[in-house]
């Protein structure tokens, strides 16, 4: 199993590999010939982002891997804002909210599996959230900026671009930054 969740549940859910988002473009709103593609990565990365966000506890991932029903999941990941989240990722991709939902849930499904596969399926509630708060940079240099994620689940770090660099000295930051969060925890 991958030691990268994005990559993970992209492959379980037989997807097409995502295209890494460049910090350094303003913009990055794909043409219509990719709409489909990129709805699957803004839908994948959102789900991801949202369940790293929600999984910063213990009580927290506890709490969500014991959800048995993909609402459920996606309703606490994204709380309050769930269906502003939802109509976002489906305008983005043109795609209906109903049919968005649906494969939210599904992803959100999924990231669990595969965080259980990663992990072990008698992990501790806190080895998953470990798990879960190693995947951030993995999230991020996927999560397209367009989506706005960010504000809408009250993150501003999520849309920051110094946070989706890649490179020597960013990745080096980023193995510090990683580092530091998981003595924190």
């Amino acid at each position: 199993m991958t030691n990268n969740i994005v990559t993970a549940v992209q492959e379980q859910l037989g997807l097409d590999a995502f295209d890494k988002i460049d910090p350094n473009q303003e913009s990055q709103r794909f043409s219509s010939e990719h709409d489909s593609k990129h709805f699957v990565q803004a839908a994948v990365t959102a789900v991801l982002a949202g369940l790293y966000k929600h999984a910063g506890t213990k009580d927290a991932t506890e709490e969500l891997f014991s959800l048995k029903n993909p609402q459920q999941v996606l309703r606490r990941i994204f709380d309050t804002n769930e269906e502003h989240i939802i109509e976002s990722v489906s305008n983005y991709g043109n795609k209906p909210y109903d049919q968005t939902r649906l494969f939210m849930e599904r992803i959100a499904e999924e990231a669990l599996n595969v965080t259980t596969e990663a992990t072990a399926p008698d992990a501790t509630p806190e080895k998953r959230m470990l798990y879960i708060a190693g995947q951030r940079h993995n999230i991020l240099v996927y999560l397209p900026p367009d989506l706005q994620l960010g504000t809408l689940i009250n993150d501003n770090a999520l849309d920051d671009r110094t946070n989706k660099m890649e490179g020597p000295v960013s990745n080096l930051m980023h193995f510090f930054e990683q580092l530091f969060s998981e003595k924190e925890k």
